[in-house]
């Protein structure tokens, strides 16, 4: 049987190039990451979902530019 191959260009699990800038994935809205975490609550003791607005280290530079 012949083994059936994909190019790189034609699949879509295939590597893309790295470039410096993109070191490592990040989601980030206008300069800010939100982290959600869980935490005990004070009052009674339940977890709940807390959410943080954080500076992205990396577009935070750029937001700032404009």
């Amino acid at each position: 049987m012949d083994k059936h191959t994909i190019s790189p260009a034609g699949d879509p699990f295939h590597a893309a190039p790295r470039h410096d800038d993109q070191d490592r994935p990040h989601a980030c809205y206008e300069g800010v990451v939100y982290i959600g975490h869980l935490v005990e609550s004070e009052a009674d003791g339940e977890e709940v979902e807390v959410y943080e607005a954080v500076p992205c280290r990396k577009c935070l530079p750029e937001v700032e530019a404009r």
